[in-house]
């Protein structure tokens, strides 16, 4: 059977999730399938952006195709990336995959970067005719391979965050930390049974721990314990805010970046 062809043309407005190759995908909650967008036809747009989008033909049960219009918002507008200098120019390389062009560096905005260091680029713009964004260097990394180099460089590349908000720390400092008799009334008391955390000396929080006790009838208990986080992280509090925006904490090889201060 012959497929039918549905001439439609309409507006969307959705997310780029761009590829390697330079094509991209427009992700929306209003359609039931995202829009292939071919690599000439995305408009100057990049990984995360918020654009409008012009469908331009569909076939029954296939993936809409279109062109991105306009961009809304850019979703991000900084990278970390390799950069190359030549006499009277730059480019960076990004570490992101989801860049598929190199980001041009006039001479004035290289400032103290050195050609092969690892660096962040602020992206300041893109003219509709350009080839590639027009970028500055506004922090140097250090050399491929070193250890700080490279974990900035994932630290930048996934936007994670260094600090929390002062409104954070100033909740952390207003905690009250006392547990009051009432408290200690509504749970059980395992004080008087030997309790001891396994978390190394030098974690960064002690939220887990084991207790042991001999039966009369001579077997063991062996009590698992997890630290009732919930009773100081209070709903919709500035730290229960910024912890559901973080989402987890991120594991790096020499650090940690927490989800709770």
């Amino acid at each position: 059977m012959k497929k039918q062809k549905i001439n439609q043309r309409y507006h969307v407005t959705g997310t780029v999730d761009m590829k390697g190759s330079g094509v991209a995908y427009i992700l929306s909650p209003d359609l039931q399938h995202d829009i292939f967008i071919p690599k000439d036809r995305t408009g100057n747009a990049m990984h995360g952006d918020t654009v409008k989008v012009l469908v331009k033909r569909t076939h029954h049960g296939e993936r809409p195709e279109g062109e991105i219009v306009e961009i809304l918002e850019r979703g991000k507008s900084t990278y970390s990336g390799t950069i190359q200098i030549a006499d009277k120019y730059a480019f960076v390389m990004t570490d992101s995959n989801r860049v598929p062009v190199d980001i041009f560096i006039p001479p004035q905005n290289i400032h103290n970067a050195k050609d092969g260091q690892k660096v962040v680029v602020h992206v300041t713009g893109w003219r509709p005719n350009d080839k590639n964004p027009t970028g500055e260097i506004i922090d140097v990394l250090g050399m491929p391979g070193e250890h700080q180099a490279e974990m900035n460089s994932i630290i930048e590349e996934y936007g994670l965050p260094l600090k929390f908000p002062d409104k954070v720390q100033r909740a952390v400092e207003e905690l009250k930390t006392r547990v009051t008799p009432e408290e200690i009334g509504r749970r059980r008391d395992f004080r008087n049974i030997m309790t001891f955390t396994i978390d190394p000396a030098d974690a960064k929080d002690f939220d887990d721990a084991l207790s042991i006790k001999k039966l009369d009838n001579g077997n063991w208990e062996i009590g698992v314990h997890i630290a009732d986080v919930s009773h100081y992280v209070e709903l919709d509090s500035p730290i229960d805010r910024e912890a559901e925006a973080r989402g987890t904490s991120v594991y790096l090889v020499d650090r940690v970046i927490p989800m709770l201060p």
